[in-house]
């Protein structure tokens, strides 16, 4: 959980906002039935500070095909190709999503490995 009252966290930021921005913002995006949570991915020795969209209505944990290439994921590919559909019922330019990567992330706090499907979510 985030604590506003810590100077040290209201320093902090992620891409470039500051925390207590980042909690206006997500406050205001709940309105919307959107929610992003602080997230930073451990990538090695670094650790990348993000925003996770969280339950956006989508079967899978997915990630932007653009995050497996600016943070060099390695890609495994699924047992069987799924097929998805984009929220208005159109074919995603995919047509199928054939690869996943596993990652380990720390959200609130907590130490959490994620498997997460890859496709263009632009």
């Amino acid at each position: 959980m985030l604590n506003s009252s810590s100077t040290k966290d209201n320093d902090r930021q992620v891409n470039g906002l500051h925390i207590k921005d980042i909690v206006e913002m997500q406050l205001k995006l709940c309105q919307s039935n959107t929610l992003y949570s602080p997230t930073q991915v451990l990538l090695g020795r670094k650790t990348v500070d993000t925003l996770s969209l969280i339950d956006s209505g989508a079967g899978l944990d997915l990630i932007d095909r653009t995050l497996i290439k600016d943070w060099s994921l390695p890609r495994r590919k699924l047992k069987k190709p799924l097929a998805i559909r984009n929220r208005d019922g159109s074919i995603n330019k995919n047509k199928k999503i054939t690869d996943y990567v596993k990652i380990d992330t720390i959200i609130d706090q907590q130490r959490i490995k994620l498997k997460l499907t890859i496709a263009d979510l632009g």
